[in-house]
C-alpha cells in the first residue's frame, strides 16, 4: 500500500486533495481551522503529527464500517476523526482499501452464486476472473478471511 501521507497535495490555500481509496475518499487536513498538530496553516503533510480526517463515498459522507470505526472509536467525533496520528491515517486508509476489496469479492461471489443457481445469466468464465481478480490472499495464494486481515492489520501497524 502506498504512503498515504505521500499521496496529499494541496489545492486551495491551505486544504489537501481528498485521496481515493477503494470505494472511498478520504479527506486529510491539518491547519489552523481543523482539530490538528501543530494547528499551522500551509506545512507539508509530513510536519503533522496529527490531523483531521473525513470519509467520504459518492454520495457524501460515507457509513464507516463498524470494525474500522470501533479501533478508532476514540477519535470520532459524528462526522470526521480528530487527532488522528499517522500511523492510524495510514491504518485507516489500509483497512478502507481492504475492505472495499472484501465488498467487491462478496458482489461478485453472490453474483456467481446466482448464475450458479440459474437465477440470472451470465458467462462463468467473465465472472470467475472478476472473483479471482478481487481476492485478497497471502504469499502462498491462500484467501484471507475479514478477521486476519483485521489481525495483520493490527499486528503491522501495532494496533490491539
Amino acid at each position: 500500500m502506498p504512503d498515504v501521507i505521500s499521496l496529499l497535495h494541496r489545492f486551495d490555500g491551505c486544504l489537501f486533495e481528498s485521496i481515493p481509496v477503494g470505494n472511498y475518499r478520504l479527506s486529510i487536513q491539518g491547519s489552523k481551522g481543523h482539530n490538528c498538530y501543530p494547528k499551522i496553516d500551509n506545512l507539508s503533510p509530513y510536519m503533522y503529527d496529527e490531523m483531521e480526517v473525513t470519509v467520504y463515498e459518492n454520495n457524501g459522507l460515507a457509513t464507516i464500517p463498524p470494525a474500522i470505526l470501533y479501533e478508532l472509536k476514540h477519535k470520532w467525533d459524528e462526522w470526521y476523526f480528530n487527532n488522528l496520528t499517522v500511523r492510524e491515517i495510514q491504518w485507516l486508509y489500509d483497512s478502507l482499501y481492504l475492505y472495499s476489496k472484501l465488498e467487491m469479492q462478496e458482489m461478485m461471489y453472490k453474483l456467481l452464486d446466482d448464475v450458479n443457481s440459474g437465477s440470472i445469466e451470465y458467462e462463468k468464465e467473465c465472472i470467475d476472473v472478476c472473483v479471482l481478480s478481487h481476492q485478497i490472499t497471502n504469499k502462498d495464494g491462500i484467501f484471507l478471511k475479514t478477521n486476519i486481515i483485521r489481525r495483520m492489520l493490527f499486528k503491522l501497524y501495532g494496533m490491539r
